[in-house]
């Protein structure tokens, strides 16, 4: 993996985005790359047991998304830039990764897949609004306001109860969570990236765009209007298959890595699997610069290239004439067997699947038994050379 660091591979780096922010990422484990793209309210440490669950077979890459934890930020924001930021973390990490966004991260990685070449992609619950329903509409400027004011309590509460949909007591239980504190320290990115959610275009021909095999995920006890976009979204992408996380929430990051970390597994594995039966299957037959007895091939006959394949059918305990080439030629048998002779008494029997190299000036002749044979000859020759000659000799 290459970086626009001096430091390791494995570890933290940062890469340049467009607008020249610095984008800090973790780096651990080897082998397949994925990237992880956290959503709002937190870090790539939302993302740690996930990637340490995955670190046994693949290169898990996590990045802090601009304006949080090691990551810069520079005005003015957009979605843009945010998209910007994902692709130079993908230019680093190559073609073969697997990208796995969640909430707004999945937003991003879908808007991230539409121009960059990469492997599969995993979205869980992303932050893609219905139809023209906003996400977080009249809610951003009163979130706006209470940042403007400092009160990073009051964004929280109102994202968390008209974005989010939690109720009072959800609300109030959260508040006595650890999470809580976390995520006021990051309440000045939430009101600008549900602004930005709100203007996405979101129309079907975008998604389609999207070619990879792509796995959309959603969580079971999630709120309905998130479980409703997920499988919307899952409708308008090619590839795509939806799955759910039992008993699970939009926080399963966080909740039930392991289940996560396993549905991405799963589908990688599939993916791959899929890949190798459709990949063309290259069996080379033949490669030789002497014939099937030993003769070796001097040159070609002069003249304008001319190049001619023939079918052959030998019907059961048929003999051939004697006869020699002056092209070089060769052949494949497609059913049967043939049995080759040259006139110094040396044979070989070529079955169904063997392909062998004429020999070129050297007296020869072939002949089936109880069998006939289905043979394909391609001959390297010029205008007005023939095929074969025949020498006249009389068969035994």
């Amino acid at each position: 993996m290459n970086t626009s660091s001096n430091q390791s591979a494995r570890g933290s780096y940062t890469v340049v985005s467009k607008d020249g922010t610095k984008i800090a990422s973790r780096t651990i484990g080897s082998g397949q790359p994925i990237v992880l793209v956290h959503g709002s309210l937190t870090t790539c440490d939302g993302w740690r047991e996930v990637a340490e669950s995955l670190s046994d077979s693949f290169e898990v890459t996590a990045y802090d998304r601009r304006g949080r934890g090691g990551s810069g930020d520079t005005d003015p924001y957009s979605f843009e830039a945010e998209v910007d930021d994902l692709l130079a973390v993908l230019a680093a990490t190559g073609p073969e990764t697997v990208l796995v966004g969640h909430s707004f991260g999945g937003a991003l990685a879908a808007m991230a897949a539409r121009t960059s070449e990469i492997a599969a992609l995993v979205r869980y619950e992303p932050g893609i609004r219905l139809d023209d329903q906003p996400i977080g509409g009249p809610a951003v400027v009163d979130m706006l306001a209470a940042v403007e004011s400092g009160d990073t309590d009051a964004v929280i509460e109102i994202g968390s109860r008209r974005v989010v949909g939690l109720s009072e007591d959800e609300i109030k239980a959260a508040r006595h969570s650890p999470q809580w504190q976390q995520q006021a320290g990051l309440a000045a990115t939430w009101p600008r990236e549900l602004a930005s959610l709100d203007t996405l275009d979101v129309r079907p021909a975008v998604f389609a765009d999207i070619t990879v095999p792509t796995l959309l995920l959603r969580g079971t006890e999630s709120p309905e209007w998130l479980r409703e976009t997920t499988a919307r979204t899952a409708k308008m992408i090619p590839e795509t298959e939806l799955d759910e996380l039992a008993g699970q929430g939009h926080g399963a990051t966080e909740t039930a890595p392991q289940l996560l970390a396993d549905k991405v597994r799963q589908f990688v594995d599939c993916t791959r699997k899929a890949k190798r039966s459709t990949e063309p299957i290259t069996d080379i037959k033949l490669q030789a610069d002497k014939s099937w007895n030993g003769t070796e091939y001097r040159s070609y006959p002069p003249g304008p290239v001319e190049l001619t394949v023939v079918r052959y059918s030998i019907p059961p305990h048929s003999s051939l004439p004697w006869h020699t080439h002056i092209a070089p030629n060769t052949a494949f048998v497609m059913s049967g067997s043939l049995t080759l002779l040259n006139i110094d008494g040396v044979t070989h029997t070529f079955h169904a699947g063997d392909a062998f190299a004429e020999s070129v000036g050297d007296e020869h002749r072939g002949y089936t038994e109880d069998e006939g044979a289905e043979v394909v000859c391609t001959y390297a020759g010029a205008a007005d050379v023939p095929l074969s000659i025949p020498t006249g000799r009389a068969l035994d």
